[in-house]
């Protein structure tokens, strides 16, 4: 849940691979206890069922032998009767086993019709996608970019054309609401534009693989969160195996170093659902350290400085 709610900074940093792993691996557990669940409760049914049929059958048989032998009167042995007709509950209870089983295949039919669903955001084909040898510097242009979120709805973006040279700050200001972060989602085709077409050194950005695309653009939204886990865990999000020392390193330039210092396990300081819950300024740093330490070409800021102090 923690993911999916959080499944734009999954998308920023190309962590889809990971996150449907571990997802996998975990359903494939559940799936594994519950069919062992399932197993146990029909061998428990039948075993029980079995054994009612066959003590009824027996109280009987032994009743009418005590009855022909005078030792015992025949509502006596109806008396036993309806005692042992007590063990004929749990056949109810298999019985509403078919129930349970009828729902947990609609269930199945839903989860698995999400899952096998086809990608709104078509990769390239394999010619358009040969740049591994491209460096790319940064270098960003819209060209005519109209975006409507459904169709026949309102246009977030209309017809937006610029040219953002590499290696400059700017800035995108406007109202609330106005398609600045639009904008953003547009850059690491979270969207697809509607009309016209976004290049990044003159290459449209349709034809850069995905998660080639969303690695080298590194991006801090309105909505980044950190995940369960240690900081030193949230920050290499996006870049698994980074070396301590270019953390470190991100974690001076943006100011963060006393404060970790600060910390009992410093980097290794647990943050989420039972750990340390950073807020403010600390939390904003963080996330904009997660996005630098992967050294995008790109980097996009969706007002993460509103909480940050100098």
């Amino acid at each position: 849940v923690e993911r999916l709610k959080n499944i734009i900074t999954v998308k920023n940093y190309a962590q889809e691979e990971r996150e449907s792993t571990q997802f996998k691996e975990r359903v494939s557990i559940s799936l594994g206890l519950n069919r062992q669940n399932i197993k146990l409760n029909l061998i428990f049914g039948i075993l029980t069922t079995a054994v009612s049929a066959i003590g009824t059958t027996a109280v009987l048989a032994y009743g009418f032998l005590l009855i022909k032998s005078g030792r015992m009167r025949l509502g006596e042995v109806l008396a036993f009767y309806q005692v042992t007709a007590q063990l004929f509950v749990p056949l109810s209870a298999l019985a509403g086993m078919t129930t349970v089983v009828q729902t947990l295949r609609i269930y199945a039919e839903r989860i698995f019709g999400v899952l096998n669903s086809s990608d709104s955001i078509p990769e390239p084909d394999s010619q358009q996608a040969d740049l591994t040898t491209f460096i790319f510097n940064g270098q960003v242009t819209f060209n005519g970019v109209t975006l409507r979120y459904m169709e026949g709805g309102p246009f977030a973006v209309s017809d937006l054309t610029f040219s953002l040279p590499a290696g400059k700050l700017i800035f995108l200001t406007g109202q609330t609401g106005c398609g600045k972060s639009s904008v953003l989602w547009l850059l690491t085709r979270l969207y697809d534009p509607t009309l016209g077409s976004i290049l990044i050194d003159g290459i449209d950005i349709r034809r850069i693989p995905v998660r080639r695309l969303r690695l080298m653009i590194g991006n801090v939204m309105n909505e980044s969160s950190l995940f369960s886990g240690s900081i030193f865990e949230n920050i290499t999000y996006g870049a698994a195996g980074l070396s301590l020392s270019k953390v470190e390193e991100s974690c001076r330039l943006l100011g963060l170093s006393d404060w970790i210092q600060s910390l009992p396990n410093g980097l290794n300081t647990m943050v989420g659902a039972g750990g340390l819950q950073p807020e403010g300024d600390i939390f904003l740093r963080i996330n904009v350290a997660r996005a630098g330490v992967t050294n995008p070409a790109v980097i996009t800021l969706d007002d993460p400085f509103s909480g940050i102090e100098d």
